[in-house]
């Protein structure tokens, strides 16, 4: 009799579509929490810190020290303090264990860069590129970028296969603004014809690379000089060319 009137019980309950009962769902116990729960009346998060702390406020229950920060109210992992607030004194300390061991300078400008990184040489970025600059580096790498990407090779390979002097007066020196030896190439071809220096080079080009003007030119200088030294001297230099 008991089992039919709760049947009948269960039949007269309102009901949602499909002929299921309609379920309320709960909320969290806690004031002004609206998740819905997880166990025990507690939504996850106050659930979660009920079996962690004993309680569903966001501080440790009464007996636990807390952060002695003026409204924290986190754990003390340390000195009275949370971890957040315990971080920066620890690293100051650090810091300032470093700066007592460490009389570091910059390369370029002599500032201090005590404490910072082992591998760190100079104050600033630009002090970096002026020490750079300075020590030949940059010009060395433009170079070898330069001479890989117009002729192929880089300035060892064009040393070994035409030399360290100037093909046609065999000067060391190159001259010029950086003092060194020009790679002469045909400007028809592209094809690399020697190394100069900055004398002979620009010459050729005065004279457009063409051997005509060349002879012209030495013919020029012959008669002049025939002109204005002794006989002697005239034969001496026709002999030459």
């Amino acid at each position: 009799m008991g089992l039919a009137a709760s049947g009948a019980a269960a039949r007269a309950r309102p009901s949602a579509a499909g002929g299921r009962p309609a379920r309320v769902a709960k909320t969290c116990e806690v004031s002004e929490c609206s998740s819905p729960v997880l166990a025990k009346g507690l939504c996850g998060i106050h659930y979660d810190r009920m079996r962690r702390t004993g309680s569903t406020d966001r501080t440790r229950p009464v007996g636990g020290q807390q952060c002695s920060e003026a409204g924290c109210g986190r754990p003390a992992a340390g000195r009275g303090l949370c971890d957040m607030h315990l971080r920066p004194i620890y690293r100051a300390e650090e810091r300032a264990r470093r700066l007592a061991v460490d009389d570091r300078t910059c390369v370029t400008c002599g500032v201090s860069i005590a404490g910072r990184r082992s591998d760190v040489s100079f104050c600033t970025r630009e002090c970096k590129q002026k020490e750079t600059v300075r020590s030949g580096r940059a010009a060395k790498a433009s170079r070898e970028w330069y001479y890989r990407r117009a002729y192929g090779m880089s300035r060892e390979d064009l040393i070994a296969k035409f030399g360290d002097r100037c093909n046609i007066c065999g000067a060391k020196e190159g001259g010029g603004r950086h003092g060194n030896l020009h790679i002469d190439h045909d400007h028809a071809t592209g094809e690399v014809r020697g190394v100069l220096c900055h004398g002979c080079n620009v010459s050729l080009g005065h004279f457009k690379d063409r051997p005509d003007l060349l002879r012209a030119a030495i013919k020029y200088l012959v008669a002049a000089k025939r002109a204005a030294a002794p006989p002697a001297a005239v034969e001496v230099v026709a002999t030459l060319f």
